[in-house]
């Protein structure tokens, strides 16, 4: 089980909205713009049940933070939930990235991570501008 976490910033909020509303504009002139693709921006992937010794056994606290976030995620069905600034997690659950992307779409951006060594990648779920609205007026 792995997630992705991405620090939405008031900044990186600001850069999507201004991003969407380019690609509006694209899409205004040639209907057949569909999203657009800017890369280095980390969706942070990581195992939330991974403990210290890296066995995949879950360990406290960690292995209770998971279960809130899925829960969390369960609860709220929209695909990602937001938690506090102080969330922080821990390096050995993390994934290491080969690269990363920034999808713009017609109203939300979502993230794109290719795992280092993995002949596969990971996509977050959509981050509606709603969303990047309120993210960017925290700055």
């Amino acid at each position: 089980m792995g997630l992705a976490c991405i620090d939405l910033t008031p900044q990186l909020a600001e850069l999507a909205l201004r991003r969407i509303a380019s690609l509006g504009e694209r899409q205004a002139q040639d209907r057949d713009a569909d999203e657009v693709y800017y890369w280095n921006y980390d969706a942070v992937l990581f195992d939330p049940f991974l403990g210290p010794g890296h066995e995949g056994a879950p360990e406290d606290p960690w292995a209770l933070t998971g279960e809130r976030l899925l829960d969390r995620l369960e609860r709220e069905q929209k695909g990602f939930v937001e938690v506090d600034s102080v969330f922080v997690v821990p390096e050995h659950q993390l994934a290491a990235i080969e690269r990363s992307e920034m999808v713009v779409r017609k109203e939300a951006v979502a993230f794109i991570a290719i795992p280092k060594h993995g002949s596969f990648y990971v996509e977050t779920v959509e981050v509606p501008s709603e969303v990047l609205r309120r993210a960017a007026k925290l700055s």
